[in-house]
């Protein structure tokens, strides 16, 4: 892998939860007989023998003079048997930026330094703890949208991926032997049904790099953040549906109409998936110059919505303007949601002729169990997977590209094979193949590329 494998065994340590108060904060060291170098900021007294074995402590942390600074947890994991390979101290104390900052500065005035983004996994990494693929799984595992993809990404750390691609490597390795076998034994040429073996087991393994890609690409389309817009007219409940689909006051509520000039994004959870939530500018025929602006952004954001939530005021009932707004959704799919029906007396369906085909739901975004039936009919129209459907391999951008050039490369192997080519050239196909492999699992990988990979970890992991 390179001669960087012993660079920076300097003792790091970082923040490893979320910056600002909290109830608790946790702060991680990794390095050599880390514990040894604060052991006396510790009471009661911490000793030598102490850190040997894995522990888990309450104890005071104290400053350079020995006065109390907090409370705090301590978790050992003696390396070998710990996350990164070395020994890993944790430090869990109360939540106050105050005394995180006071701590850390503690650390780095008795020798560790700040570890750089992803520096506990790529440690981890370097030590053989677990090879790339697990190592990248878990930013995309802290960046899953979705349940199912959580355990996607789960069972890439588990090793799930790491075995199918050592299996595909060992049938390369053979297919290799047998080629080189002839070339370095060239009297015994190559009979017909020993090249009709060698194309089949070519013919598997490219297929089954195939399979990885569809996988994947079924995979990354499921991982995307689905966006929902809402959309209507001004003051038919526009807003007032977002905080409740929020579960809080996010955006400003009024009866005045234009209040809403620009819209505004968070992000929900629907059926464990994580769905981006837009409420846009009320459309009308004579906004004011600057709503103007807001209201081209929400006809705009509807256009590339992968689902329109158009809502009408039940109390007015379906007009002229509901038409023309909703006519310039046609293409997307969408729910109509007739609000305020705790206004009126009756519910009224008459709706045009042509929302028979539509879902139309008549809520009041003020129950709460009208709020429930839209996010399960959101999660019916987007067709949002559970945690419990199938499940796939999912390669990032990096990882994709490296399958593609070996199956790229078995296909102009087996090209070769079937057209009589020298065996010395489908070698060198083979053996790219499995450099590429290499290059995913992290055999095969330049200190560079390990520099940019890892770059684009949370600090502290």
């Amino acid at each position: 892998m390179g001669t960087f494998l012993n660079r920076d065994h300097d003792p790091i340590c970082a923040l490893a939860t979320v910056w600002g108060q909290s109830a608790i904060a946790v702060l991680r060291l990794s390095g050599t007989k880390c514990g040894l170098k604060i052991k006396e900021r510790f009471s009661p007294a911490l000793n030598e023998q102490t850190f040997e074995k894995r522990f888990v402590r309450v104890c005071r942390f104290n400053d350079q003079n020995g006065v109390l600074l907090d409370q705090v947890l301590l978790i050992h994991f003696p390396g070998p048997h710990s996350f990164t390979g070395e020994d890993v101290l944790e430090i869990q104390c109360h939540g106050s930026p105050i005394i995180i900052d006071a701590i850390l500065e503690i650390l780095i005035a008795s020798g560790f330094r700040l570890a750089e983004a992803g520096e506990f996994t790529r440690r981890a990494f370097l030590n053989g703890k677990m090879d790339l693929l697990q190592a990248e799984s878990i930013q995309q595992l802290i960046r899953a949208n979705s349940l199912r993809s959580v355990r996607e990404h789960l069972r890439t750390l588990d090793g799930f991926v790491s075995q199918g691609m050592n299996e595909i490597k060992s049938r390369l390795m053979n297919i290799l032997g047998q080629i080189e076998t002839s070339i370095d034994f060239p009297e015994d040429d190559v009979d017909l049904s020993s090249k009709e073996q060698l194309t089949t087991e070519m013919v598997h393994v490219s297929e089954r790099m195939g399979q990885w890609l569809r996988e994947s690409q079924l995979g990354q389309r499921n991982d995307r953040i689905p966006h929902c817009v809402i959309m209507g007219r001004p003051n038919v409940g526009k807003s007032t549906l977002f905080n409740a689909l929020l579960g809080t006051q996010r955006s400003i509520v009024s009866n005045i109409p234009g209040t809403t000039r620009d819209y505004i994004q968070e992000q929900i959870i629907v059926g464990h998936v994580q769905v981006c939530l837009t409420d846009t500018a009320g459309i009308r025929s004579d906004p004011e110059e600057v709503e103007a602006l807001g209201i081209q952004k929400s006809i705009e954001l509807c256009k590339k919505a992968d689902l329109v939530l158009f809502i009408a005021d039940a109390t007015v009932g379906w007009c002229n303007e509901d038409m023309e707004l909703f006519d310039q959704t046609d293409g997307r799919l969408r729910l109509i949601l007739m609000n305020k029906i705790d206004k009126v007396s009756t519910n009224d369906k008459n709706l045009p002729e042509k929302m028979i085909r539509e879902t139309v739901l008549h809520i009041s975004s003020f129950s709460h169990e009208d709020i429930e039936i839209v996010k399960n009919n959101i999660m019916t129209t987007l067709k949002l997977e559970g945690g419990d459907q199938e499940m796939f391999i999912t390669f990032n951008q990096r990882q994709n590209a490296c399958v593609k050039e070996a199956l790229s490369c078995m296909v102009e192997a087996e090209g070769m094979l079937v057209h009589g080519a020298e065996m010395e050239i489908i070698a060198i196909k083979v053996r790219e193949a499995m450099e590429q492999l290499a290059q995913m699992t992290g055999e095969n990988i330049s200190e560079h590329l390990l520099d940019h990979i890892f770059s684009q970890f949370c600090i502290g992991k």
